[in-house]
């Protein structure tokens, strides 16, 4: 139940959501690159003791800028002692004006949105490294030694951004989205790894009963789940041999293309589930006209 720490190295991959019966943290003086604590699970925690202490010339604790401990908990001691100028700290309600007036240098907030959200433009992150915050991709990232891979809380491409991670890089996460106009690229050797949810939002622009042609970028979606908020009366694929639209199954096939009965106007699509990835196959049909229905997933 006590973190112990203080005086010694550590680095910014501490998963603090595994310990959730933690009561006391002390990382006085700790050194290396510890930027974020993420502490909103630690439901019972009592004391936390994050101090820089002068020591053989030396500040520990100098990189440490995020400290997220809202977790309905009222600590009863808090130590920010000597604290890093640019320290942030998101806390309870109950807290904040008390913790205000002890350290008016520190950036209090019971909204955590702003203190652990970073947002790369193509150029530079908003709000500092990526580690453990909220990652919203509006420009090109693509993994590289400037440019190098990172662990998340939850990963969010929009519109206009890329995320390209290239061989031998993994980028880690909790969810990840994909927004419409976004992309992920994935290169052979890379890898994408996330614990919670992949979607990948799409806006339909057609009229209520009119057909769209719709492909699933993740494995195995169920077509009638797409559409949030209604279910499409029609699912059908295309049969080569007849030059017809058939019933098709409730589950895509990957590069199958479907045409969908469109049940609600200008929808936002969500498919959820494994990214598509590497190289696939799909066998073209080649009887009757030899025509077929196929997507680029």
């Amino acid at each position: 139940k006590t973190l112990k720490a203080s005086n010694q190295p550590i680095t910014n991959n501490i998963n603090f959501s595994a310990a959730s019966n933690l009561e006391n943290i002390d990382v006085t003086n700790s050194s290396g690159y510890l930027t974020t604590m993420d502490l909103s699970t630690l439901s019972s925690l009592q004391n936390l003791n994050a101090d820089r202490v002068y020591i053989n010339s030396n500040y520990g604790n100098n990189d440490l800028t995020s400290v997220n401990i809202k977790n309905g908990s009222l600590e009863q001691i808090v130590g920010f002692e000597n604290h890093n100028y640019n320290l942030s700290v998101c806390v309870d309600d109950a807290q904040l004006a008390g913790l205000q007036a002890q350290y008016p240098g520190i950036n209090f907030s019971s909204n955590c949105n702003s203190l652990f959200t970073t947002i790369w433009d193509g150029t530079s992150w908003s709000n500092g490294a990526p580690h453990a915050k909220d990652v919203i991709i509006t420009g090109v990232y693509t993994t590289s030694v400037t440019t190098p891979a990172f662990t998340a809380k939850n990963i969010t491409i929009q519109n206009g951004g890329i995320l390209e991670i290239t061989s031998g890089n993994t980028i880690s996460g909790i969810n990840v989205t994909v927004e419409d106009g976004g992309n992920l690229i994935q290169k052979d050797g890379s890898a994408l790894s996330y614990t919670g949810a992949f979607k990948a939002l799409k806006n339909g622009t057609s009229a209520v009963d009119k057909y769209t042609f719709w492909t699933s970028p993740v494995v195995g979606q169920t077509l009638a789940n797409i559409y949030t908020g209604a279910t499409p009366s029609s699912i059908t694929e295309y049969n080569t041999v007849t030059d017809s639209y058939i019933n098709a199954a409730s589950t895509s096939v990957f590069g199958k293309a479907y045409s969908i009965k469109t049940p609600i106007a200008n929808a936002t699509l969500v498919f959820e589930g494994a990214p598509n990835n590497g190289t696939q196959t799909f066998t073209l049909a080649t009887a009757g006209n030899g025509f077929n229905l196929i997507g680029n997933p």
